[in-house]
């Protein structure tokens, strides 16, 4: 498999599919095939890179709805990602294990997932942080 897939949502019989573009950027190859299914069975399209240089390349250049970084990418923190991502405007969650004191302060106010998490708390956070047009925000 290369650092970047695209994949269609999986039908999971639900009317409230969020039908985002969501840009996932996790080195781990068992967590990011299950945060790919998770986001499949929550009817978002996923875009994947396995390292910061690609996920950099995709952020300036994909129309992504919501992002989701793990912080520690291949020993690399996933930071410049998020960076180019708030230059256009799309917003992110980051996924970790860290607490939020090991993120840099520019970033204390964007919405973080503590690894494990359930799939209730992934859709929760990105009801709320993804784009408004997309999820039905007013």
């Amino acid at each position: 498999m290369g650092d970047t897939t695209s994949h269609e949502p999986m039908a999971d019989n639900r009317s409230d599919g969020l039908g985002l573009r969501v840009l996932l950027v996790e080195d781990d190859t068992m967590l990011s095939m299950m945060l790919e299914d998770a986001l499949s069975i929550l009817g978002c399209t996923v875009i994947k890179a396995a390292r910061v240089a690609i996920g950099l390349e995709l952020a300036a250049t994909i129309d992504a709805d919501i992002a989701v970084l793990d912080v520690n990418i291949a020993g690399e923190h996933v930071y410049p990602v998020a960076r180019a991502l708030r230059r256009r405007q799309i917003p992110f969650v980051f996924v970790t294990a860290y607490v939020r004191e090991g993120i840099p302060e520019e970033f204390h106010n964007e919405p973080l997932l503590h690894k494990p998490f359930h799939l209730a708390e992934l859709e929760d956070v990105l009801r709320h942080t993804a784009r408004p047009a997309k999820t039905g925000a007013l």
